[in-house]
């Protein structure tokens, strides 16, 4: 049986170096090994020289066959490679563009909920807001209170300094409006200088609901006086603002959104 050690250097070089590379050292396999003439083998295992030729060009073909599979092997990880990095740059592509796609979403939908002055809940949001809370208020037996509040006399600084420091005022009632309300209650400017504040989700039994309500609005009232007290001090002028109030309850005054909104407008005066 003709030696077959040399197929591994033939693969190793194949895979290594390629199709010369293997051929190379088939060739130099079928030299070190041989012809297996009498003079050097047992008569028994003795070849032609014609054998050798055929052991050679069987080491030759070896090299060129498992060159060409190495060579497929090696295309087809590396198509399979950049098909793998296109797909992951297709979805990093993707997720940038579901990203931004949310980010346009919630820039459209601070457009069309908040205040663009003051930040704060516009007219939109205010009245889904207290749908919702009125829906809820229903079904648990509940009572929520709308507070309405219009600045006194900010017609008049606006008037005399001017829109710029109008809306400087209008920034900082806000910011002591804010800090006077409690986590739970929303504050909204529903337009102009006139603002909105819901305090849900107000419990007590049946009985005494609508003086609860009426209490805890008046608590949070005495906070916004307290917090108003102090004077305003816009464009190098110095502002005593106070704000009117009217309060409407949910479900002694009203029973929807529109008509405890037009309670509390009507309570102010």
């Amino acid at each position: 049986m003709p030696p077959l050690w040399p197929l591994v250097p033939i693969l190793l070089a194949a895979r290594r170096f390629g199709m010369v590379g293997g051929i190379v050292a088939a060739v130099l396999g079928g030299l070190i090994t041989g012809p297996l003439t009498a003079a050097n083998v047992a008569p028994a295992t003795a070849q032609l020289p014609s054998d050798w030729l055929v052991r050679l060009g069987f080491f030759v073909l070896i090299a060129v066959v498992s060159a060409s599979l190495f060579r497929s092997l090696k295309d087809e990880g590396a198509r399979h490679r950049a098909a793998r990095g296109e797909s992951e740059r297709m979805a990093a592509r993707l997720d940038a563009d579901v990203q931004g796609r949310k980010r346009l979403e919630g820039e459209l939908r601070a457009l069309a909920y908040r205040d663009q002055l003051t930040g704060l809940a516009n007219r939109s949001l205010l009245e889904e807001l207290l749908s919702a809370a009125l829906a809820r208020a229903r079904r648990v037996s509940s009572a929520v209170a709308l507070i309405c509040l219009d600045v006194n006399d900010f017609k008049l600084v606006n008037d005399s300094l001017g829109h710029a420091a109008g809306d400087r005022l209008l920034c900082e009632v806000t910011r002591r409006l804010d800090e006077a309300i409690r986590a739970e209650d929303l504050l909204a400017r529903y337009g102009g200088d006139e603002f909105l504040i819901m305090i849900p989700d107000i419990h007590a039994d049946a009985a005494r609901l609508s003086d609860v309500a009426v209490a805890t609005a008046a608590r949070l009232f005495e906070r916004i006086t307290a917090a108003m007290a102090s004077p305003f001090h816009v464009a190098n002028a110095v502002f005593h603002i106070e704000v009117s109030a009217g309060v409407s309850i949910y479900p002694r005054d009203a029973l929807d959104a529109d008509a405890l909104h037009r309670h509390a407008d009507a309570a102010m005066y």
